[in-house]
């Protein structure tokens, strides 16, 4: 597709001069790269673009995807439409496995969770110091390791006392992974009724030193044991290649207590790690190339005037994906406002909106109705604790269809 030419000037930063007071400032000539040649662009990172790209795939066309966002399926995720309503079939493969609940160990609610106390036989790091009432091991928190880790520099003896006997089946250490960096090894769980004679009940190795950094949200690893006792004591060592131990938290399970909670009446939502994994997974397996986030900036045209391709742009700057086919997967039909393409205007005024919020009482006020449901949409975390999705019908004047004009009435939401 010889002397395609690019339309350029689309509010990006300029290498040109610029005049006080000038309404409009000229971009010098440039060359900009190639990042593939392909049949199909897609752009939109929707599960809706996901589709088109896998269809298009699938007839033997080669393919990329621009996703504007840092994830796949915003449609669903950024909206927390979670969940298909009662009735409602998925009508594809994909949208089957986005809809159907996965159970992933580490998204196994750590139901039946025993309160305790600790020492250390070792002191931690001024750099990640256990601070705080409740302390970091046992406060619930283990999604930032800046900021919700306890770290030590070697081996280390960490003792429970539950307050009283108690039936233990699990123990689980939250640890932070970072190769040759920070890593648990393994660590050891003993058992003791009087705080000086110990057993040894179980040993655990990590066997995920390699399955990539947790640094976002810790890595479960989960002991199982069968003991009667009030103190445990952990003995956690780091890997071989590792400098020091990052820990999140420690959670010690009984036996889970029974909750109508874990089997809702109403609709199954996913969680949005699991949409974006499986959009990722599909795209991944079709082997269909895509980059996030690359935001679409303007169009070439071959040297007749066709529509050639995409000008996208990201952190490493602009590229350009030369394709026969262009497909417009965004939400507000970027893509085609940058070609000729003819559009109805938009209604201006009051518009119905739908917003999903995530526990809190139900509200109604003068233009927001809640959406009545027989069951409630719930949801339960890892914690064990249930958390239900009230759905809103809200009225909102809107100025027109600019980005400005939703943005205000997101203000207004």
């Amino acid at each position: 597709m010889a002397n395609a030419g690019l339309l350029l000037g689309f509010g990006l930063p300029l290498l040109g001069s610029v005049m006080l007071g000038a309404a409009e400032v000229r971009e010098p000539a440039r060359s900009i790269p190639v990042m593939h040649e392909v049949d199909v662009v897609v752009v939109g990172g929707a599960s809706g673009g996901v589709e088109a790209a896998l269809s298009a795939a699938k007839a033997g066309a080669r393919v990329f995807l621009a996703a504007p966002r840092p994830y796949l399926g915003e449609d669903i995720c950024a909206s927390d439409r979670l969940w298909l309503e009662p009735g409602e079939q998925p009508s594809t493969e994909l949208a089957r496995t986005l809809f159907t609940p996965q159970i992933m160990p580490e998204a196994t609610p750590l139901r039946g969770a025993y309160d305790f106390t600790y020492t250390t036989d070792k002191p931690a790091s001024a750099r990640h110091p256990d601070t705080g009432k409740p302390p970091r091991l046992h406060n619930g928190a283990w999604d930032d390791a800046s900021r919700e880790s306890v770290e030590f520099g070697e081996t280390t003896g960490i003792v429970l006392d539950l307050g009283q006997p108690r039936d233990i089946r699990q123990v689980v250490v939250m640890a932070y992974q970072r190769s040759g960096d920070f890593e648990v090894g393994n660590f050891t769980v003993s058992a003791s009724a009087d705080r000086q004679a110990w057993k040894e009940l179980a040993s655990f190795k990590n066997d995920m030193l390699d399955a990539g950094e947790r640094e976002q949200q810790a890595l479960r690893l989960t002991c199982p044991v069968s003991v009667n006792s009030r103190y445990l004591k952990l003995q956690v060592a780091p890997g071989a290649r590792a400098k020091r131990i990052l820990l999140g938290e420690i959670v010690v399970l009984g036996e889970p207590p029974a909750s109508p909670a874990l089997q809702p009446d109403g609709p199954q939502p996913v969680t949005p790690m699991q949409v974006k994994h499986t959009l990722d997974r599909a795209l991944t397996g079709a082997k269909v190339p895509f980059l996030y986030p690359s935001v679409v900036t303007g169009v070439l045209r071959d040297d007749q005037g066709r529509l050639a391709g995409i000008i996208m742009a990201n952190r490493s700057g602009r590229q350009a994906v030369i394709a026969k086919v262009m497909i417009d997967a965004t939400d507000r039909a970027v893509l085609a406002r940058m070609t000729s393409a003819r559009f109805t205007p938009y209604p201006r005024g009051p518009q119905t909106f739908r917003r999903v919020v995530v526990d809190g009482p139900v509200r109604q006020a003068d233009g927001v109705a809640p959406i009545q449901r027989s069951s409630p949409v719930t949801l339960v975390d890892r914690k064990g604790d249930p958390h239900t999705f009230p759905e809103y019908q809200l009225q909102i004047p809107l100025a027109g269809s600019e980005f400005p004009a939703f943005a205000a009435a997101e203000q207004v939401a």
